[in-house]
């Protein structure tokens, strides 16, 4: 990995000795951003793997990718990253991200894949929106990019967005509309959501 791409991390082991507080006072200057961020998973890999086996389920993917990563830049996506079934799309605006995930749901529902209906392949997307620092390479880190990752990782069914508190306060009341409340225990303590169908 380059050093361009470890900025923020560098910092962070060149401070032996600095105070605490102007440590996070420097990284939140210099790194701090205010994002929506989505966290999308897939469904489908345990049903479409054991029965087209593994090199199937990876074109399916590879056509998911091929798919969503435009479509994620044209509705604003600032920044786009990849990692093994999961995308990671950063956007200005909640409403952005949430009308992408949308989409996103819509475009691979429609998609011929050559599964049966019991494997079918969905999406499960997590929105979250705050204050982030930026690693670059690495991408965001933060309170909001955890719920989010939890979100769209372990807690959303297939074709369903959820939004945390602080994203879906961010989104038009007309939009809000479509979200009901949800709450989910993490790490003891319970953590209210939002969640809407996209399909």
């Amino acid at each position: 990995m380059s050093k361009q791409n470890n900025k923020l991390f560098e910092r962070l082991l060149n401070a032996v000795g600095l105070d605490k507080g102007e440590l996070e006072h420097q990284v939140w200057r210099e790194f701090g951003c205010i994002r929506a961020v989505l966290v999308m998973d897939s469904t489908g890999f345990t049903r479409i793997t054991n029965s087209h086996g593994i090199v199937h389920y990876l074109s399916v993917l590879a056509r998911v990718r091929e798919e969503l990563i435009p479509l994620f830049e044209s509705h604003g996506s600032l920044r786009t990253r990849v990692e093994a079934d999961n995308i990671y799309a950063e956007f200005e605006t909640v409403q952005s991200a949430q009308v992408a995930a949308v989409e996103a749901n819509k475009l691979i529902d429609r998609q011929p894949f050559d599964l049966a209906d019991s494997e079918k392949f969905g999406l499960c997307i997590g929105i979250g929106f705050g204050e982030l620092l930026d690693s670059g390479h690495e991408g965001l880190f933060g309170p909001e990019m955890n719920l989010a990752s939890k979100l769209g990782e372990d807690t959303a069914d297939s074709g369903e967005i959820l939004v945390t508190e602080a994203a879906w306060t961010e989104l038009p009341k007309d939009t809000q509309k479509l979200f009901r409340r949800c709450f989910i225990e993490i790490s003891g303590a319970n953590i209210s959501y939002y969640a809407m169908q996209a399909l």
